[in-house]
Order: C-alpha cells, then structure tokens, then sequence
C-alpha cells in the first residue's frame, strides 16, 4: 500500500469498462459494463462484502450474493465503511457497518455478505443511492426520496432526529419531483426536475447555502438560486462542502453556465483562491469559453470537468419504454427475451416500466400521488400488443412472459406497497394478455387477487382512485379479468369460497372505483351464472341474519341481474309473509290481509283502511301489512289469484293521480308527475278524505311499498329522482335534465361557460321560488356570486332544492310511507334505477318476444289462421294500444323488469265463431279466443274486450 501524488491506472481494472464507482472513506466499489461489482479497500466492518471483516484488499474482488448467484449489477455507492448496490432487477443489496441503522435492513446490526434485498425497497423503482458518514438517501425513477441511519443533524429530512433503520419517505410540503442527490457527511443535496436545490442536514460550515449556519431537519430549497434566476445543472459534495453547474434563466444572460460552491473552505476546496468557508453559494472563476459540464467532490476537494459532453452515471434498473417491445423485437430480439425476463420478474422493474414522460400530462410519473399512477395505459396496451404479434413467428416467447409474471405474482403478496407508486405493478399486470386464459393460469390470477386483498387499507384506497382515473376501456379490462376468474371459479365442481369471497372483494373496489367514475356501467358487473351455481335463498338468509359476520353474495349487489334481485324480493317476501301466517295462527286472526272496496271508492276505502296502520289502532299493527294480499271488490264475484291484485292496484293509481285529490300535478314541459304544493290551509283534498296532505302522501307510498312487496307493477310517472329520494341518493344534474330539459341544459350549459361569461350572468346562491320569494341555497346565498369556481356547487345546491327542498315535507312523508312496507333488506340492494322498474315495469313492449313464448290451448297452434291474424292485429298496434293490451290480459301497462320474454302468456280456444269478446284471464294471464271467422271479426271484437277491460267477467 502507497500513496500517489498522480492519477496512476489500476492494473486489476485494466480490462474491465467501468460503468459506475463510488469511494467510501477507506474503501472503493466499481461497476463494470457487463454487471460485475468489484470492491477493494479496507474491510474492517465487512464493507468489501467478501464475507469477512479480516481482509482488506488492494486488488478489485468480485462481489457474490450468498446464495451463490451473480446479479448484474448497475449502480454502487460507498458510505464510511458500508456499501451499497442496484441490481438489474431492482434488487437493492447493503452491507458493512451498520451501528445506525444505515443498511436500511430493519436493525443494527451489521453483515459481511450481500445476503437478502432489503425488503422495504422491493416495490421500489430505485434510481439513485448516496451515502454520508453514517446515513443513506435513495431517490426512485419517479423523484420521491427516502433516507435512514444516523440522523443527529437531522440528515434524514424528517423534521427530527431520530434514527430510522428502514428507508422512509421524506415527505414534502408541496408536492416536489428530485432527479438527482448528493450527500456528504452529515449532509444532502437533492435537485428537483425544475432545476431547484434543496439542503438539509448539518450546516457547521454554511454547507447547506441559506446564508446561515442553522442546521435543518427537512428539505429547504436554496433560496438564492431562485433570486439570482438560475437552474441547477447537476450538484455534489463533499464532506463539509457543497458544489453546483448553473444556468441563467434571466433574460440578460440567458443560456450562461457557471459553478458555485459553498461550505467548507479550510483545504481550498471551494475554489475562490483562498481557505474562506461560505453559507451563501458563490461562483469561481474559470477560464472564458469554458464550459463546465462535470463536478465531483471528495471529503476535502473538488473536481470540475469542462467541455466534456459525455454520458455520466452508468445503468440504471431495467424497464420498458414506449416504443421499445417493438423496436427490440425488429432488431435484438435476444435482448428482448432477456428483458421480458428480468423486467417481468421484477415489481421494481414493472414499476419503472411504461411510465407517462410528458411533462404536460396530467398523468406525468413525477406527479405520481394517491390519484395520479404514472402509468402511460396506451403505452402499455400497445406494447402487449406487440408482443402478441412477435408471438407468432416466436411461440417461446409467450412462454417467456408467462414464467415471468407467473414468478412475479407468486411473490406480490410477501411485497411491501408502502407508496403510490409501487402499485403501478396492479395496473399493468391485468393487461398481460394470457390474464383471460383463465382456465390455464387460476394459479397466477388466485395468487394475484390474494395480494390485491392483502394489501393495507390505505393501499387498496390508492389502487381504486387508480382504477377510478382509468378511461373505459382500461377499467373495463380490469372487470374482464376478475369478472372472468370469478365466472371460472363459479364454473368449478366444488365451489371454494375462500377464493371466491376475495374475487368478489376485489371486484368491489373497482365497482366502487367506477361508480363514481361512471367508466364502466354497472349492469357489466353482474354475474348471471351466480343463480345457476348458488343456493340463492340459503345465501339471503345467512346473509339476513348474520349481519356481516360471514360472507355473503347479497353484501355485493352488483354482482345480481334485475332477475337475481326480483328472486331475492321474492324470497324476503315469502320469508315475511310466512312469518306473519305463523304468528296470525298462533294469536288466532286472520293469516291473510283483506281488502274489501267498492269499485266507484278505491281511493276512498284502501286509504281509510290503511290509514288505520300508521294511526296505531288496536288490530292494525304495521306487521300485518306483510301478510299475503286478498282483494275482493264488492258486488263482484272473482277469486283473487293475482288479477284482481293487479286490477286494484291500477285503479288505486289511476285515483292517486287524479286532479280530485290534487296530490300530484304534470310537469307542463316533461308530462312526469310531481308534487303538489302543501297549503296548510286546507286539510285535505277531496271532501271524502279527512286527514292531513302529510298524512296522504304517507298512505301513497305505503301502496307503491306494497304493490312491489306483492309484485304488482304501477303505472307511475315519476321522474327518477323520486326513485333517487326513496333510495337516499344525491340529487344530479342528470336528474335535473330528466325532469325539467330546459333548466338542466341551462345549468350545464352555466357550468361549461368561462369566468367571464358566468360573472356577466350575474347569479347569486339563491333561487325564485313559486310565491315570488327568494330562496338561499346555501347560508348568506344572496350575497355569494356564482363564479367558475364555485359554478359545480351552485348546480348542485340548486338541483338539490328543485328536486328535494322544495318538496321535502311531501317526499319524506312518501318516503316514510314507503319504507313502512318496504322495510325487508333486499329493497335496499335495489339501485334507483332498478326501484322504479320493479314498481313500474319496462316501459320496453317487444311483441316479438311476448309470440316467441306464448304458448297454445285447446286446439290452437302457431299455424292456426285465427293466431296468425291475432299476432298480426297487435304487432301493429300503436304504443299506447299495446299499453291497453298489456293492461287487459295482464292487469299491467308494462313490461316485467326482465321484458315481455318473461311473462307466462296463453291462448286458448274458447268455441267457434261467434258474437262474444275475447276474455282474460289476468290471475293467470290466459286469453281467452274464440276461433273467429275472419281477421274483420277478430279485429273489431279484440279491440272492444280491450277498451273495455275494467271488471272481471265469467266465462
């Protein structure tokens, strides 16, 4: 061992190519081109990493992990006897000293081998490490920086000095993107991506340029740089000193590059001709026409390079970028293969990987947060697509990818997903394009639904405001995939919950996360297969009774079709009703609730009947309303198998909606029912009833409660936004738009407008009201302008009020009616949506599909001229004929939920020719045809039977 005044070469390096070195205090480290670590130097704490701490060397020694294998290595960097070093693959290795924690391995103590990755950066895309006397900082490929060791001059940035002995974020402020560190001894350098310094650590020598020698614990930005207008270039340090290239900005000398340096000066090491220290960044003085364009610092000099335009840095970890898949695969095709390999293998790599570079994007990767991923999606659709294609002149290399992932998903579930951006791996993951193969890899995607529903609540947050930011077409892959998987798992002989249970987990984060981003429709998580391979009753009561104990299909309703919901209205309803028979037999009473009204008083008589349930009148408890429905209509003969239901009930709402009662009024521009207006002058509305407004709209909503707790459809013409009140939702513009066109096309056209045009609209938060009033939508209304700022709000305050306040004491009085007998669990599955079409029926009347199903009695056939004249006759009907139609043979103007496909319908003949009208059978939905002489006949007699259809007559 000597020492030299002059660069000599080393021998043992002579016929290597350095890609990157780094110097410790007594050691060295280098990294050569074909991935190869050397170390030399002392070896006191183990720092060469040979597995000892008893040899130093001074010939370069290449460096094993200790299973044995050899991991190209791309990046080193030295502490004061510690080391660490970048794998490839991402892998992040340290050894040596570690009396600080500076390993960032979770403890102290310190190891002589490259034994283990630390397990905290193992989702971390790492591009950069440095190292200080006994600390260590790390920045990723996205400019987030972490840091642990020794901390007594608060060089971990944290805002204290604690040790940390794992890498932790440093968290900023403001949301700040670094792209290059430096460190000295006790402390740091970090360069943003806008060409700002920020300094922290101790400040014993003015180190950290704030013109002071205060330490700090947290990232400060140098503040003269920003008031001088100059970018920083690039930056180093060294122990006590710091070092800067620089750009002018400014307008004068604009383009201008210099060197500035700070610090300690007590060796020369600043430059300035003299052994001054500095807290304020100076620049030294160079030669004119040169050109700074490299710096570098040991412990108590500096080296500055000039007119050097060379590539600095060496490797960093192997990602893909747009682009690269297909050129690789028209010009190296062996590299490719070898990169799926690490790449694909690697959750760091995947996550460096397809990464959004435009800086104007809203998706840029260097403002990765909780709702920015950084993932260029068509980048990385675009690159599978390539891939494919190489696929078919390549088999094996598929094959290639497949092991890859395959290895990568198999370990997802031991990884730590600290930071946003270490779950971009999830997003690019589902767009592997063997993910859909679903029968040959359920391993893969069993291991990778495991990890999704192992990761932290925080995480899983984090991954669904990513799927939330997901155009359609993306988010829609995501439901193939998982929707996919949990159809195969369905499909299977002997169902395994286990998995089941946590696809349908997953599943839920991304419905939620596409509710609200509406990109994907909710009808397309529904999972028809369910009915065929559940016991769908056995699930709802389980469900019903453990109250989210254990797991249930009914705790995710969007996994049901309108057919899977109306069955479980159907069970709930047969539970109820047997409940109520068993307790009606046991105290003795009736098992059934009977109605019993004259024709000419429907209203009259069903509303004083029910108004005795809500009055808290002896024998009218609110349960009996769950009791199965008889209707009698006095003076009639009729058994009540369902018709005569279904006949009460439209006559009811025919009365409800009639101007006698003036509970409900049309909509001039839209023709929907709404609600009348409450004067509290007057009672009640016709002379026959005598209770409160109030009271009134109570007893409606107890009937539409009923009629679809005894599945009866109404002929209601409620916009959606009373289905939205019932159901506890929000009030939309849309909603708005439906009800009233003109005013939501104004209001959207309000929120589109510019700052400008909204100011000279000159609104304010209130609202005219009917009686000439001005009604504040929010609290001092009148006094707040409506600016582009707050437009969303005032759209919305606004949409509130038309379709909720203004109207609230009547909806909550509806709304408490409805809920009286409606108040199963199963309703609550219901989305708005599907609340009105199971209390109305699809206004959809596809005759097509009514003839494919019917079915023919007593003689009949499809060939029968009669039958063909009858299909005939009401395929060409206009719609509101076929309204009466369906309102005569079925007691219903509409549509089941599910369409007209889904209705029993039969012909039967009833005689030959003769004079006597169709009849229907509406329990039963049967028609009863004579055989009529000719279409004439048929035409004249059918319209008849349906104009007249009120009443029930006797065949």
């Amino acid at each position: 061992l000597f020492y030299s005044c002059k660069p000599n070469l080393v021998p043992a390096l002579e016929t290597f190519v350095s890609v990157d070195c780094s110097l410790g205090t007594s050691h060295s480290a280098v990294v050569t081109n074909n991935g190869t670590l050397l170390t030399f130097g002392s070896n006191e704490s183990g720092e060469l990493g040979i597995g000892s701490t008893d040899l130093s060397s001074d010939k370069p020694r290449a460096i094993h992990i200790k299973d044995g294998n050899s991991p190209k290595f791309v990046k080193v960097a030295c502490g004061d006897r510690f080391t660490y070093a970048i794998c490839e693959d991402g892998k992040v290795f340290s050894w040596g000293l570690n009396w600080n924690g500076q390993l960032g391995r979770g403890d102290f103590l310190g190891v002589t081998i490259p034994d283990s990755p630390i397990l905290s950066l193992a989702c971390h895309a790492i591009k950069a490490i440095t190292c200080g006397q006994s600390h260590s900082l790390f920045l990723t490929v996205s400019g987030f920086l972490y840091s642990c060791g020794s901390n007594n001059f608060g060089q971990l940035g944290h805002g204290d000095d604690v040790k940390r002995v794992r890498p932790t974020l440093i968290e900023m402020q403001r949301p700040v993107s670094f792209c290059e560190i430096s460190s000295g001894c006790f402390h740091n350098l970090a360069r943003d991506s806008e060409g700002n310094v920020y300094s922290w650590g101790s400040n014993s020598h003015g180190q950290l340029g704030h013109g002071n020698e205060t330490s700090a614990s947290s990232p400060t930005r140098i503040e003269f740089f920003v008031q001088q207008k100059l970018k920083v270039l690039e930056l180093a340090t060294g122990s006590r000193h710091s070092i800067a290239t620089t750009e002018s900005i400014g307008e004068d000398f604009k383009g201008l590059r210099a060197i500035y340096t700070w610090g300690c000066g007590a060796s020369g090491q600043l430059g300035h001709g003299n052994t001054k220290s500095l807290c304020t960044p100076q620049a030294i003085k160079a030669e004119q026409g040169n050109i700074p364009t490299f710096i570098s610092c040991g412990s108590e000099f500096t080296l500055v390079g000039f007119n050097n335009e060379g590539e600095r840095g060496g490797s960093e970890i192997s990602a893909f970028s747009a682009g690269e898949i297909e050129n690789l695969g028209k010009t190296n095709l062996s590299l490719l293969y070898h990169k799926i390999q690490v790449v694909f293998m690697s959750a760091s790599c995947l996550n460096a990987s397809f990464l959004d570079v435009d800086p104007q994007s809203p998706n840029y990767h260097r403002l990765t947060n909780q709702f920015i991923s950084g993932v260029h999606m068509p980048t990385v659709r675009q690159s599978f697509i390539h891939l494919v294609q190489l696929y078919e002149k390549n088999t094996s290399l598929m094959n290639v990818l497949a092991n890859s992932t395959g290895k990568l998903v198999q370990n997802l579930g031991n990884l730590p997903f600290s930071h946003p951006s270490t779950l971009r791996v999830f997003l690019i993951l589902v767009e592997v394009p063997w993910m859909l193969q679903v029968a040959q890899f359920n391993v893969v995607l069993e291991q990778l639904t495991r990890a999704i529903v192992g990761l932290s609540s925080t995480a899983k947050q984090i991954l669904k405001n990513f799927w939330m930011k997901l155009s359609p077409e993306y988010a829609g892959r995501v439901l193939q995939v998982f929707k996919g998987y949990l159809e195969y798992l369905l499909s299977s002989s002997i169902l395994d919950r286990t998995i089941i249970s946590s696809v349908v987990l997953v599943m839920d984060i991304l419905h939620q996360a596409t509710h609200e981003s509406k990109s994907v429709s909710h009808e397309k998580f529904a999972v028809p297969v369910l009915l065929q391979r559940i016991n769908l009753q056995q699930d709802f009561e389980n469900w019903r009774e453990s109250a989210g104990r254990v797991f249930s299909f009914c705790d995710y309703p969007f996994l049901f079709d309108s057919t899977a919901k109306q069955k479980l209205l159907g069970i709930e309803a047969s539970l109820q009703m047997r409940e109520q028979v068993l307790r009606a037999i046991l105290q003795r009473t009736s098992p059934c609730l009977e109605l019993v009204v004259h024709r000419e008083r429907v209203f009259d008589d069903v509303m004083n009947e029910l108004v005795n349930y809500i009055s808290g009148l002896d024998g009218f408890p609110i349960c009996a309303l769950k009791k199965p429905l008889v209707v009698k209509f006095r003076g009639e003969d009729g058994v009540d198998d369902g018709g005569l239901k279904r006949e009460l009930f439209y006559l009811l709402t025919e009365k409800i909606f009639d101007k006698e009662h003036d509970l409900f009024q049309l909509t001039p521009e839209t023709y929907f029912s709404w609600f009348s207006d409450i004067d509290h002058s007057q009672p009640h509305s016709a002379a026959s009833i005598t209770f409160p407004r109030e009271t009134q709209y109570k007893l409606v909503g107890m009937v539409i409660g009923m009629a679809i707790y005894n599945h009866v459809l109404l002929n209601l013409h409620f916009p959606n936004a009373l289905y939205r009140a019932l159901m506890d939702k929000e009030m939309r513009l849309k909603d708005l738009v439906q009800f009233q066109p003109s005013v939501g096309k104004g209001l959207q056209q309000l929120m589109d407008m510019s700052d400008k045009d909204i100011e000279d609209c000159d609104l304010f938060f209130d609202i005219p009201t009917k009686n000439g009033k001005l009604h504040e939508l929010c609290p001092n209304g009148s006094n707040i302008r409506v600016s582009k700022t707050n437009v969303a709000l005032y759209v919305q305050l606004y949409c509130q009020y038309v379709l909720y306040d203004s109207v609230k004491l009547q909806l909550t009085a509806l709304k408490e009616g409805f809920w009286l007998t409606s108040n199963g669990k199963a309703m609550k599955l219901l989305r708005a949506e599907e609340l009105e079409l199971f209390a109305c029926g699809s206004p959809k009347l596809d005759f097509h599909a009514l003839q494919r199903v019917t079915k023919y009695i007593n003689g009949y056939t499809d060939k029968t001229p009669v039958i063909n004249w009858f299909w005939e006759e009401v395929h060409g009907y206009s719609y509101e004929q076929k309204r009466n139609f369906m309102l005569f043979v079925t007691g219903a103007p509409r549509a089941p939920m599910q369409g007209l496909s889904h209705i029993p319908f039969a012909i039967q003949k009833s005689g030959p020719h003769s004079d006597r009208l169709p009849v229907a059978h509406t329990c039963y939905n049967i028609l009863d045809l004579p055989e009529y002489a000719s279409r004439k006949d048929l035409s004249e007699k059918l319209l008849i039977a349906i104009n007249n259809s009120q009443g029930f007559g006797i065949v």
